[in-house]
């Protein structure tokens, strides 16, 4: 059985309250952008069904999860800017308090750090993650008196959005760089085709089935709580491909 939250809290909460109706063994999740508050959650766990918590996790939720190292992700990013020779680089990413992204924000200061680079306040956008957000906010950092050289997309969508604007700016890709997250089937079709970060989506669902499995046989589902962490990709394609041949 399958349900779509659609980024809704709400739909999330009516979402598990609707499957423990059903009857379930259990339910595999990844967290809504809305979510902060995980009761609903631990209504699962209360009535001893199996609960794993894949990709958007959150602390409070006593389960086994599965999940991408997003701190590395961040940082394996922002290390192939660096090394493709960029250094003015923005992050357009959500203002969502959900962990997988403030990860990635993370790795992407700490890659800065390390190479001894301060990000500029201007090229730090906070807001949606959408196609629209990675156009609104590319024209916001354009006005910036510096300009970037390179974006970093929250997401592969927010990516797609930032290559639109950058294109009706008529600023040159890979002269500027863009790479996003997710890895995105579209990603290897649009022009150019958009280097990401795969977050091994399929074995993460794997991983995922086998935790499952496992609660289910036994006794006390809940008897030892694993965390699988998945090593994130990187995947070069021609958005940023500014020295390598």
């Amino acid at each position: 059985m399958l349900y779509q939250s659609n980024e809704s809290f709400e739909d999330e909460v009516n979402g598990v309250k609707t499957l423990l109706e059903a009857q379930v063994d259990g339910i595999i999740a990844s967290l809504s952008l809305e979510t902060q508050e995980t009761q609903h959650f631990q209504e699962v766990i209360n009535q001893r069904k199996c609960l794993v918590i894949f990709d958007r996790t959150h602390k409070d939720i006593p389960a086994p999860v599965v999940k991408l190292d997003d701190f590395k992700a961040g940082y394996l990013a922002t290390q192939h800017l660096l090394e493709q020779g960029y250094k003015n680089i923005a992050f357009i990413t959500t203002d969502k308090e959900i962990a997988i992204f403030q990860d990635r924000f993370h790795g992407f200061e700490a890659a800065l750090k390390d190479a001894q680079i301060s990000p500029q306040k201007d090229f730090i956008i906070r807001g949606d993650l959408s196609i629209e957000a990675g156009i609104k906010g590319t024209e916001q950092i354009l006005k910036s008196v510096i300009q970037p050289d390179a974006f970093i997309g929250g997401d592969d969508f927010t990516a797609v959005g930032i290559i639109q604007a950058l294109k009706t700016a008529n600023i040159a890709i890979p002269a500027t760089g863009v790479i996003g997250f997710a890895n995105q089937t579209f990603s290897s079709f649009i022009t150019p085709t958009l280097s990401s970060i795969d977050q091994q989506a399929n074995k993460m669902g794997e991983e995922c089935a086998k935790l499952f499995l496992k609660m289910v046989k036994q006794k006390s589902p809940y008897e030892a709580i694993e965390q699988i962490v998945l090593d994130p990709i990187l995947i070069k394609r021609k958005s940023t491909n500014r020295i390598d041949k």
